[in-house]
């Protein structure tokens, strides 16, 4: 431990020496750690690692021809998403009156009108309906307040809980908990704020994957008072009125069930054989792996760009480790007194890459901060949809592990050469 203290001392007057060889490579690491960063995070907004939800979710497919028909006529894309994850409203009642799953909610999404009560004009923002189960069942974190219960849900209580934006742009991020706003025109009161924006790829409607999150969480019991027409669907057949919507074949509702038990997993899966595969329908009743092996998250843009700046990444170690090896060359001299004077080909190796390490570790920290702020700009300027990019833990040790890494080994080769320094003597070889 002593040894390692005294080679640190000498690192750090190392760097004092060469300074402006020191600088370079602080700034060469902090540009290619903060680049390397801010890729990570975008990568992880498109491709978490954790989406945070129960392996004992599981979702209904109930196959739909002619909605598949449809569904890849109407999109260039063969995902077939909209017509795969999403049942008809009679179906939802069916799969809903089991009895049998600890949590369940059905939901979709729809444009309403909402305003606080002293606004004259409303906006227009994106509800989504959902059950009482929903909020619990997918992990969402209500920072502020609750959920509203199953018991308000089947009362029609007339409550709502806020996505983190709209609370943001209705009540400039303030504790909004028991006040009022309208939807629709009807006054519903505010029983819970979400704690963090949506995921860019919801996985309880990977349909809305990559456009704007969900504003607010509406009771699924409002949907037919407040004449709510979802924002997306497939008419099997046509639909004259809102009234036609709920008894008709237009596929437009996403369906999930908790089961944690397997006796429960059984039962329900009997109960779907009786009540649709018995009838000629057929129904998949899949699990949370088995969902992500059916619908992956789409190619994305970013991992093309992740790619390009992890090259950029080894393009900054290989110019740290020529400005190490230009450094060490430079002072090859002291270096050989220090072996003559009985310093080990470890211990200069050790001085070396302890000072690779005083200059990686505030690049990298420098690089979040930088990353932070490219995040920031993003956000207000570059920002494609109203789910921003931020810095979270998981960016910042995907982003800055590797950086760290890097810098390390890109140290390595120049802290061996150096280390290979014959003895000398007023600078003269022995």
């Amino acid at each position: 431990m002593a040894m390692i203290w005294y080679q640190l001392r000498l690192a750090i007057g190392s760097l004092r020496k060469d300074w402006g060889l020191s600088l370079a490579m602080f700034v060469c690491l902090t540009l290619g750690s903060g680049l390397w960063t801010t890729a990570a995070s975008h990568y992880l907004r498109n491709f978490p690692l954790d989406p945070g939800t129960s392996p004992d979710l599981h979702q209904i497919e109930i196959v739909h021809p002619r909605a598949l028909a449809l569904d890849r006529a109407a999109r260039a894309e063969d995902f077939a998403w909209h017509a795969r994850t999403w049942v008809t409203f009679p179906e939802y009642e069916i799969l809903a009156g089991s009895g049998i799953p600890a949590r369940q909610s059905g939901s979709f999404r729809a444009q309403v009108l909402a305003a606080r009560p002293s606004d004259a004009t409303p906006e227009l923002v994106n509800a989504r309906f959902v059950g009482a189960d929903f909020l619990a069942m997918f992990a969402i974190p209500v920072g502020r307040g609750r959920s509203f219960t199953r018991e308000e849900e089947a009362g029609q209580a007339a409550v709502v809980v806020l996505g983190r934006a709209l609370n943001k742009s209705f009540f400039a991020g303030q504790n909004s908990v028991g006040k009022e706003l309208t939807v629709e025109g009807r006054a519903f009161r505010v029983v819970g704020v979400l704690d963090e924006d949506a995921p860019l790829q919801p996985s309880w409607d990977p349909v809305w994957g990559g456009r704007d999150q969900d504003a607010l969480y509406v009771p699924l019991s409002w949907a037919r008072p407040l004449a709510a027409w979802p924002d997306r669907m497939i008419a099997q057949s046509p639909v004259a009125t809102a009234a036609d919507l709920w008894r008709s074949d237009t596929v437009f509702v996403s369906f999930w069930v908790q089961m944690p038990e397997v006796e429960m997993r059984a039962r329900y899966r009997r109960y779907v054989d009786e009540n649709l595969t018995g009838r000629g329908i057929v129904a998949h009743v899949r699990d949370l792996a088995e969902w992500h092996r059916a619908f992956p998250v789409p190619p994305s843009d970013i991992v093309y760009y992740t790619i390009l700046l992890s090259v950029g990444m080894i393009g900054a170690a290989f110019t740290t480790a020529r400005l190490l090896l230009a450094k060490g060359l430079a002072r090859r001299g002291e270096l050989g007194i220090h072996r003559a004077l009985g310093a080990t080909r470890g211990s200069l190796f050790l001085r070396q890459m302890l000072e690779a390490a005083l200059i990686t570790l505030p690049a990298v920290l420098a690089g979040l901060v930088w990353a932070a702020g490219q995040h920031a700009f993003f956000n207000e300027v570059a920002l494609d949809n109203d789910i921003p990019v931020r810095l979270g833990l998981d960016g910042a040790v995907v982003g800055g592990v590797p950086s760290l890494m890097v810098g390390l080994l890109a140290a390595a080769y120049p802290a061996w050469r150096m280390s290979r320094t014959p003895p000398a003597l007023q600078g003269k070889r022995i």
